[in-house]
């Protein structure tokens, strides 16, 4: 077994992560592992652009994108990463399954991490495997009640066998393998009950005042987003939801742009706000 290393020189490691981690580690990524080989891979990101881009790790199913607030983004994959229209949001979080990132050899399985865009990855092994080969010194071990992580930089390989029947699996086993697969798909359930409630509105669509606002603002010509927020004083999660409703209903029509969305009527548009009296 290699020996560790020196406590001084492991503790300014540490301590060089966890001040690179706080002062702005743009993405943060955690891989849970389960005994099938499938993962739940959940990123979080911050916005600081309209567009933002994100690495992913493996190949995607079930994917969920969301705000901070549990809201639906829209979004476009782009070989291994994923182009998230955020110009409403503080906060992106993507979660995942993928079977891409696993493979097994007699009983010894194997997760590979190859990208290089990320500073860290937590790597949470349910069902309390045994480590039997790591790439690289981990930067963090900690044990929960039925799984163990580790914080690695990557890339980097880790191979882990189960010497007795693993605790949990995806599709059954343990209560805390229903539980940790349940709050990993959370998001997903979030976003699967918003398009469902979006689907069993009443087909009559009624404009209120604030929805009229927004069309007399757009009869001067096409604006962005952040400006009819500004314009009409409307909070930023309010705009975004009225103005998704407009296009849904294709009254409006929203280009999207790395410089932002932009928002002009559309025929069906101006024909309501001339039958109303108000167009100008």
């Amino acid at each position: 077994m290699e020996r560790g290393l020196p406590l001084p020189l492991l503790l300014t490691i540490v301590l060089a992560i966890t001040l690179i981690t706080a002062v702005g580690g743009p993405t943060s990524a955690i891989i849970e592992v389960y005994p099938d080989g499938w993962c739940v891979v959940s990123i979080r990101a911050p916005v600081e652009d309209p567009i933002v881009e994100i690495p992913l790790l493996g190949q995607p199913t079930l994917l969920s994108v969301v705000d901070e607030e549990g809201l639906p983004l829209n979004y476009t994959l782009d070989g291994d990463r994923i182009v998230v229209d955020a110009e409403v949001a503080d906060e992106i979080n993507v979660t995942y399954e993928t079977q891409s990132l696993t493979y097994k050899r007699g009983l010894v399985w194997s997760l590979n991490v190859s990208t290089t865009s990320y500073s860290l990855v937590s790597v949470r092994l349910m069902g309390d495997p045994d480590v039997v080969g790591l790439s690289k010194t981990p930067i963090s071990i900690r044990e929960g009640p039925s799984y163990l992580e580790l914080t690695i930089e990557p890339p980097f390989t880790l191979d882990y066998v189960y010497t007795s029947p693993p605790g949990m699996d995806r599709g059954g086993g343990g209560g805390n393998s229903v539980l940790y697969y349940l709050l990993a798909l959370l998001p997903a359930l979030a976003m699967a009950l918003f398009l469902l409630n979006k689907g069993s509105r009443d087909k009559k669509f009624e404009l209120d005042s604030t929805d009229m606002r927004i069309l007399n603002s757009l009869a001067e010509g096409e604006k962005s987003l952040s400006t009819i927020r500004v314009e009409l004083s409307l909070p930023k999660t309010t705009a975004w939801r009225r103005v998704r409703r407009l296009e849904s209903e294709g009254l409006v029509e929203v280009e999207r742009t790395r410089s932002g969305s932009l928002i002009r009527l559309s025929k069906l548009g101006r024909e309501v706000l001339k039958d109303r009296g108000s167009d100008r």
